[in-house]
């Protein structure tokens, strides 16, 4: 289907004047997270067209490659084209976009590809592990240090596995912490100020870390980590090796496994903007502090990419992906790979707003994007 599409919007290209003779079908790449690295290309069911490549470096470089427009990494000739993160670029990367960059490149653009549950995977036998929000809040502030204060029948100390680089999964789990961790939950910690803040730095919570916590680099390495270290639990994406519903192996957080209906729930409890509130960039993605019911840990998956490239084959193979992902036709593939897919209102919205050309704020719209692009 892909692979059809691709080859209907290059012919329409070809009878469309003398810009047409530049079309090309070269490869574009995409980089960043690596929580949707198999849903997006690592597998069999991949969403992305074969001509699109995607590079799993990670938020931090990626979002630096993006809003700088260099290589993510050395070796690389070019910027990828668009990125991915679990995470919501900060007032001050879109201020400096478009100080920068807007342009030349048009306008930024981020938007959710799917929803998604923070899953909390643990390596301690011992049966169901359901934990209360009092004491998440305890484990991750340093504050409970054995097994036995989180469940009478299990004992030893319990390690936590974080993420030493910044992410987007850490962003996620850390704005539920900022909301949901009263006073009395981290009181005595050595987290700054004594409470959680929403970040992507997981060891900038702390004045000093605890003992008990172990650092690991990738989201991968993370999982590993967890899995090879008795009495470990960890934090990370939905597409892990374990079912999300195994309670002996991935805790159940207020009775809820993260897969349970209640993340549609809550992703579907927010809108798409509409109005003025549409053209702010930070809007288009929505953030989930503490959900009253239901599993509580919940954010997107997102894709960041400029409104105007410079290259017409660039924004076509980029729309062979957009066009038929928020007409929904990827939902069996992103339900196979444990996310959630969007809800027809956002999907509508992204597709109407921003994958088709032609409204002026649409990916390589004619007028908007005349004589600029990012190259």
């Amino acid at each position: 289907m892909k692979r059809k599409l691709l080859a209907v919007l290059y012919m329409g290209a070809a009878l469309c004047g003398t810009a047409s003779a530049q079309v090309k079908v070269l490869p574009i790449k995409g980089a960043g997270s690596a929580v949707p690295a198999k849903l997006y290309a690592e597998s069999a069911d991949r969403i992305l067209p074969t001509n699109v490549t995607y590079r799993a470096v990670g938020d931090e470089l990626a979002r630096r490659a993006f809003l700088e427009n260099v290589p993510e990494t050395s070796g690389e000739a070019r910027p990828p084209h668009f990125i991915a993160t679990e995470s919501v670029l900060t007032g001050a990367e879109i201020l400096a976009y478009n100080t920068n960059h807007a342009k030349q490149f048009g306008a930024l653009i981020q938007v959710p590809v799917a929803g998604l549950a923070i899953a909390l995977p643990f390596n301690k036998p011992g049966g169901t592990l359901d934990l209360s929000v009092p004491q998440l809040c305890r484990l991750f502030s340093g504050k409970i240090e054995y097994w036995g204060d989180l469940d009478p029948a299990r004992s030893g100390v319990v390690r936590v596995v974080y993420r030493a680089e910044k992410s987007g999964t850490t962003e996620l789990l850390t704005r539920f912490l900022s909301t949901a961790c009263s006073s009395l939950d981290t009181a005595g910690s050595n987290l700054v100020g004594g409470s959680f803040k929403t970040t992507r730095d997981f060891a900038s919570l702390f004045s000093a870390l605890p003992t008990n916590f172990v650092a690991a680099t990738s989201e991968q390495a993370q999982y590993d980590r967890v899995m090879a270290t008795g009495g470990a639990i960890g934090y990370s994406g939905p597409d892990i090796a374990v079912p999300l519903s195994d309670p002996t192996r991935v805790a159940k957080v207020r009775g809820y496994s993260p897969d349970d209906a209640s993340v549609r729930a809550t992703l579907d409890s927010i809108a798409p903007p509409t109005g003025s509130a549409a053209e702010r960039p930070d809007n288009w993605v929505p953030t989930f502090s503490s959900p009253p019911v239901g599993y509580p840990i919940v954010g997107t998956t997102n894709l960041i990419f400029s409104q105007c490239y410079a290259e017409l084959w660039e924004a076509m193979s980029l729309r062979v992906f957009l066009i038929p992902h928020y007409a929904r036709r990827n939902d069996a593939a992103v339900s196979a790979h444990r996310f959630v897919p969007l809800a027809p209102a956002w999907a509508e919205a992204i597709r109407s707003r921003f994958a088709v050309a032609g409204v002026p704020t649409g990916l390589n719209n004619p007028s908007t994007c005349a004589g600029i692009g990012r190259p």
